[in-house]
């Protein structure tokens, strides 16, 4: 559930201008969150709460993000690669990767977590001072507690604050806190004595999970899936259910749709992306995005271009 959520203002677009083009659309509120949109143009920053069970899916979003964990333990899929988060944990993200917490139904310690979200407009308009920033950048978790970079947390801490309290300013702030993240963290990148939380060891849900992302535009099917791992089918579809609370195929279905949401954003034509991806046609691609989204392929592209 989210607790406190603010952005930096400054978009060309008024909050009512902005609040009757998701209406236009018929954005879903929980896909907003997830998928497409920051209220701000530079730095939003806002405190999460995740009891368990709570259907946080499988997404990607048009920005970067850094997740700083506060509390609870859980696993995060990012990409391909599946991390076990502990207490000062950060993670990285860039635009474009699908992610989501594996959370379990049930959780006696709620994952707690600061979350900053930033535009590529705000990486360029720090590029200036700072053109090394994120080129060649290493995404992944950053583990910084009992390390000299733990500090970071009371700059997770003051962001989040500042844009609660809205007191004059703060959105200049909340942009500056950003910035002296993203240096620690660079420069934490680079210390030699940091150590480095590895992806937990390859099940059979993660080569699953390979199987697919190098298969996408590929018929993939429970039967090919099984054949390949030496599985029956019920097995798969229960380890997916397990450990996302979904089938396998809606799992396949939320890859697709997120490579294809990639593709939309780069200009590529709709009905190229469609096959491109696994799609048997553009109707079935059509219908899956609107239904994963609320809003249909070309509308997605058109408000991005806002």
């Amino acid at each position: 559930m989210l607790e406190e959520a603010a952005g930096v203002e400054g978009r060309e677009l008024s909050p009512g201008e902005r609040q009757a083009q998701l209406e236009k659309y018929r954005f879903r509120f929980v896909n907003i969150y997830q998928e497409l949109e920051m209220s701000s143009r530079f730095v939003d920053t806002h405190r999460d709460v995740s009891q368990g069970g709570d259907g946080v899916q499988l997404h990607s979003h048009t920005f970067y993000e850094m997740i700083y964990c506060t509390g609870g333990s859980t696993q995060y899929l990012l990409g391909t690669q599946r991390y076990r988060l502990r207490h000062g944990d950060i993670v990285l993200i860039p635009p474009g990767v699908s992610h989501r917490p594996l959370l379990d139904e049930k959780m006696a310690d709620p994952y707690r977590r600061c979350v900053v979200w930033f535009s590529q407009e705000y990486v360029e308009s720090v590029r200036p001072m700072w053109p090394e920033l994120l080129k060649n950048q290493r995404f992944g978790v950053l583990r910084t507690a009992n390390t000299r970079w733990e500090g970071m947390a009371k700059l997770f801490e003051a962001g989040c604050g500042e844009a609660a309290r809205g007191a004059p300013g703060w959105q200049a702030v909340v942009c500056a806190t950003t910035l002296e993240l993203l240096v620690n963290i660079a420069r934490a990148l680079e210390d030699v004595d940091r150590p480095t939380p590895p992806a937990e060891v390859p099940d059979l849900f993660d080569r699953l999970n390979l199987f697919i992302e190098e298969h996408l535009a590929q018929d993939v099917t429970l039967e090919r899936a099984a054949r390949e791992f030496f599985v029956s089918k019920s097995t798969i579809d229960q380890l997916f259910r397990k450990k996302l609370g979904i089938s396998f195929y809606r799992y396949l279905t939320q890859s697709r749709l997120i490579a294809a949401k990639e593709r939309i954003l780069e200009g590529e034509a709709l009905g190229r992306i469609c096959t491109d991806v696994g799609f048997a046609d553009y109707s079935t691609f059509y219908r899956a995005f609107r239904r994963e989204y609320g809003v249909a392929p070309s509308d997605f592209r058109d408000f991005n271009r806002l």
